[in-house]
């Protein structure tokens, strides 16, 4: 007796629009990190909006000082330009991205920075 075939059935379903996701060309962006005198160097892909008007500009800073013994610390700041619409609410939502950007990143750089010490 022969086994029947199996049929499988592939559904798509279109999944909803994120709040931060453009329709926008991408870009490149050079990165460069120092730690410890030795430079590393990365190529980044990046969506690039396109303004319609001149852009406001968000900045947000952080940075931290970790003291790691024996008179040694590492010192890591991080900084986050982002580009948007001059109108109080985008200044706002631009600002509240570039803060939980902020938070995540300043420490996954200290981690880096310090190998867990």
């Amino acid at each position: 007796m022969i086994a029947p075939k199996e049929q499988s059935e592939v559904r798509v379903r279109a999944r909803p629009a994120r709040a931060l996701e453009v329709d926008a060309p991408e870009g490149f962006i050079l990165v460069r990190r120092t730690a410890y005198g030795a430079e590393q160097t990365t190529v980044e892909t990046v969506r690039v909006p396109i303004f319609h008007t001149a852009p406001a500009r968000v900045r947000v800073q952080g940075g931290v000082t970790k003291n790691l013994g024996n008179y040694e610390s590492a010192r890591v700041d991080v900084m986050i330009e982002l580009p948007c619409y001059p109108e109080a609410s985008e200044i706002e939502r631009t600002y509240a991205y570039a803060s939980d950007l902020l938070d995540r990143l300043v420490p996954e750089q200290v981690e880096k920075a310090t190998n867990g010490v």
